[in-house]
């Protein structure tokens, strides 16, 4: 009977002793100094969707969208927290579920619109996020606190359309001959002719502003508008033999004596040009000029209408698709000619050669041979306008844009880009331009109306995504 209790008896003995040991230890808790609001993400919110009927009236509804998806930033050093990319037209940004997490489970309070009171913050409460809120993370030792400001970005123009504002009429403008229309980054330039004269007329990128006349320190050639560009903030012309350049088009300098009959426009890296003896230049700088490679019969290079339109790579900052683009004076052509180089601008890059876009009967949708042909790259494609087509194109005066969403190859009639309402223009004297708040301006002879329009998408604010703290 011994022999059967003692090992019952060692095992009870050994039980004891350790429920001993662990009633012998003390609780302990960790309270942290430090926390943070280290994620802020949205659920379904409502939305107002309004649509527009085919009668071109309007139709309003209520629908939910799932905001989930959109990645809020926090800006630590700031203390910011927002979203780059904005939630939807229409989102109702007074009634936001929100989920907010914080470093070390610190507490999360938010204060008062009305009062500098603050209240524990709820996943299940409904916030007000139509203005910017302050939210401030408690750790939980108590002594330390971190104050954000929360900005839930809503479009306030609906995407996806395209408006115009008449900004009224210049009589002054209206009696140019051979418009041409630059914009640098804070002006807008008209070029033209009146009576065998050159003018030159600016005037603010704002809507509220005017042109004035503009009086050169030069007298220029009464073409100028034929044969001005524009290189970042810089103009460019060609007088007597010598490049000249100015910065307000009212003072010019030379820049050398050069070899060129032709200035044809800019990249923000190089300049294009026709030589004298009719080949195709480029310079960096407007002093040294070398000879582009034409893969290409030279005949087929455009030689009236003339545009340069670049488009920059999205991989590459380096590296432009330039496109030129205009007509000949041959009589049966029924298409503008369309040539095309890809600019690399890398350090040991090679500039690539120019091709001539040769077409093939299957392509129905060349781009046509206007009277006096505008284009501009506009939204990653270009944009073509012009009066009736000529040679064998049978386009009636103004009767669309025509856009190219392939670098010039083929061109469509898109219902976005529509020309405005109650449009009226000279078609040998007209200017068109586009500016680096990607307003388009056109410009009409004739008439003097000044019209600007902007595709909506292209205003939005884009906010930063990377920080340093």
């Amino acid at each position: 009977m011994k022999r059967k209790l003692l090992p019952f008896l060692m095992l009870f003995s050994a039980l004891l002793t350790l429920t001993s040991c662990l009633s012998s230890e003390e609780d302990t808790t960790v309270y942290y100094d430090d926390t943070a609001i280290t994620s802020f993400k949205l659920g379904t919110l409502n939305q107002k969707v309004v649509t527009t009927n085919s009668d071109q009236t309007t139709t309003t509804s209520k629908t939910t969208v799932d905001c989930s998806g959109y990645a809020f930033y926090i800006n630590q050093a700031t203390r910011e927290i927002y979203n780059p990319d904005s939630l939807p037209y229409g989102v109702d940004a007074s009634k936001v579920i929100c989920t907010i997490s914080s470093k070390n489970s610190g507490t999360v309070t938010i204060k008062s619109l009305t009062s500098d009171s603050l209240r524990y913050y709820s996943n299940a409460d409904s916030i007000d996020f139509t203005q910017p809120r302050q939210f401030t993370v408690y750790s939980n030792s108590g002594n330390y606190s971190r104050t954000y400001t929360i900005r839930v970005n809503v479009h306030q123009q609906q995407g996806g359309i395209f408006g115009w504002d008449n900004l009224g009429t210049d009589e002054t403008l209206a009696a140019l001959a051979d418009m041409k229309a630059l914009a640098t980054e804070d002006r807008l330039y008209v070029f033209g002719n009146l009576n065998g004269e050159a003018r030159i007329y600016s005037r603010p990128l704002t809507k509220a502003g005017t042109f004035a006349r503009v009086s050169p320190n030069i007298a220029l050639p009464v073409d100028v508008s034929r044969n001005v560009i524009a290189m970042g903030n810089v103009l460019y012309t060609l007088r007597d033999g010598q490049l000249m350049r100015s910065s307000d088009a009212a003072s010019w300098t030379a820049v050398g004596t050069v070899s060129l009959q032709q200035l044809l426009g800019a990249t923000d890296s190089r300049m294009y040009a026709y030589g004298t003896d009719g080949s195709l230049k480029t310079s960096t700088d407007g002093t040294q000029w070398t000879d582009e490679t034409l893969l290409d019969d030279r005949s087929m290079l455009p030689v009236t209408d003339l545009n340069l339109c670049y488009l920059p790579s999205k991989t590459n900052k380096y590296t432009n698709q330039v496109i030129l683009i205009g007509n000949r004076t041959v009589a049966t052509d029924a298409a503008a000619m369309v040539w095309g180089t890809v600019e690399e601008n890398a350090e040991g890059s090679e500039h690539q050669p120019w091709s001539h876009y040769i077409f093939t009967g299957d392509n129905q949708h060349q781009a046509p041979h206007l009277l006096n042909l505008k284009v501009i790259a506009y939204n990653g494609g270009l944009l073509a306008m012009g009066g009736a087509g000529q040679g064998g194109s049978q386009e009636k005066a103004f009767a669309q844009f025509y856009r190219s969403i392939d670098r010039g190859i083929t061109w469509h009639n898109d219902s976005l880009y529509v020309l405005p309402a109650g449009f009226a223009s000279s078609e040998t004297s007209f200017a068109l331009a586009v500016d680096r708040q990607q307003f388009i301006w056109i410009v009409a002879g004739g008439t003097g109306q000044l019209w600007r329009g902007r595709l909506t998408d292209l205003g939005w604010k884009k906010e930063d995504t990377v920080f340093t703290e």
